[in-house]
């Protein structure tokens, strides 16, 4: 069915997102990376999908959210968008961030 098909795809780019923020380790603590972690297994159930076209966008954003929360310094959005693969602009990153904590209701 075509929604199976969604939930696969969800869930590779979902590993892929996992894979980043544990993947990234400049100025973050593991706690850091598992409560982004923690933030992006939330989004699956607000109904934000991880796409090919997001996953990097949506990392760095939970990333950065839980790295404000840990951190006493957060890493920079522009060191952040440095180790993408596309071109994301730190204007799409809070765009994405205000979605999250919409989605969250904070």
């Amino acid at each position: 069915s075509s929604s199976n098909s969604i939930d696969s795809t969800d869930d590779e780019y979902r590993k892929l997102a996992f894979k980043w923020i544990l993947s990234y380790n400049k100025k973050v603590t593991k706690d850091t990376q598992y409560l982004a972690i923690a933030y992006l297994i939330k989004l699956g159930l607000k109904g934000i999908y991880i796409t090919e076209d997001n996953y990097e966008q949506i990392a760095i954003t939970t990333l950065l959210m839980a790295s404000k929360m840990n951190e006493i310094y957060p890493p920079k959005i522009s060191s952040m968008i440095a180790r993408c693969k596309r071109c994301i602009s730190k204007d799409e990153i809070i765009e994405m961030e205000c979605k999250i904590v919409t989605a969250f209701n904070y």
